[in-house]
């Protein structure tokens, strides 16, 4: 799996963000967990680079821009 390199500013909702990706991606019978996973790793990503809670937890268009460049590989 892929991982994210980005400067830390605040680890606060990394955990909540990651298993909240989580619960909203994968399928019922775990087809998608590797992308739901690549998913969730690139939501905490983003998250650990902002301050705060809830005001740095991602969009699902901040997602998939943070994911796009491994689209293309």
């Amino acid at each position: 799996m892929t991982n994210f390199a980005v400067e830390v500013c605040d680890t606060t909702a990394a955990g909540d963000t990651f298993i909240g990706t989580i619960a909203t991606t994968v399928e019922p019978d775990f087809a998608n967990m590797e992308r739901t996973l690549q998913k969730a790793s690139a939501a905490s990503a983003i998250v650990v680079s902002r301050p705060g809670a809830i005001p740095a937890i991602p969009t699902q268009e901040e997602i998939a821009r943070k994911l796009a460049p491994m689209a293309m590989n």
